[in-house]
């Protein structure tokens, strides 16, 4: 079997019949066991928004509705107990980039030929003990995507935030994202306000914004 066409969501274009609504893909929590909150009555029955987050170095105990203390998160609190709770969760990867395009694509890093973050090729340092493989530098638009699966149903696609996997056509538009913010090849901008990155870099990124942001 082509590996490019074997993903962990064989089955999810058929779940997805006549739906109409914004799915906005921008972060990703994964679980294996998932626990089912309450559904309000207003929902049951309609296909969903659907929010999926993921967050760099985020423990899987941080949030306050999965048990911390010390951090509050009354947002993300809200969106959980309308939701589902994933409590055992699991990495593809102990890096970003390889994470993204596995949680993207479907496929393990090992199989896309990215098992390092985005980074180009520096040389190997001499107190390194294990000299890293070259990892490709950019999520392949030939592999079929969720946002790919989710438009085909009549979700409209959205990508906002950290994108990491690539620039050109390896950009989000490229995998399906009808709209993309702030999503380019870069783990971070220089800064979180206006322009985000010297002026001529990240032209898209200041179209949708303004002076003060």
């Amino acid at each position: 079997m082509d590996y490019k066409s074997h993903t962990m969501y064989p089955a999810l274009s058929t779940s997805l019949k006549n739906t109409k609504y914004y799915l906005l893909l921008s972060l990703l929590m994964l679980g294996s066991s998932c626990e089912q909150m309450p559904t309000p009555p207003e929902i049951i029955g309609s296909q969903p928004n659907i929010i999926l987050i993921v967050a760099d170095d985020l423990g899987g105990r941080d949030l306050s509705c999965y048990g911390s203390s010390f951090i509050e998160t009354p947002h993300l609190d809200e969106l959980a107990a309308s939701g589902m709770l994933c409590t055992q969760g699991y990495a593809a990867a102990p890096l970003c980039s390889p994470t993204r395009a596995s949680i993207q694509s479907g496929l393990h890093p090992a199989r896309l030929g990215m098992t390092e973050h985005i980074r180009g090729h520096p040389q190997p340092r001499p107190w390194m003990q294990v000299i890293p493989t070259r990892s490709l530098q950019g999520l392949d638009s030939t592999h079929h995507t969720l946002p790919q699966l989710f438009g085909a149903e009549g979700y409209r696609t959205g990508h906002i935030g950290k994108w990491h996997l690539g620039s050109g056509p390896c950009m989000p538009e490229a995998h399906g994202y009808e709209m993309n913010f702030a999503g380019n090849y870069a783990g971070l901008p220089r800064t979180f306000h206006y322009p985000f990155f010297d002026p001529g870099v990240l032209e898209e990124l200041k179209a949708y914004s303004k002076q003060g942001d």
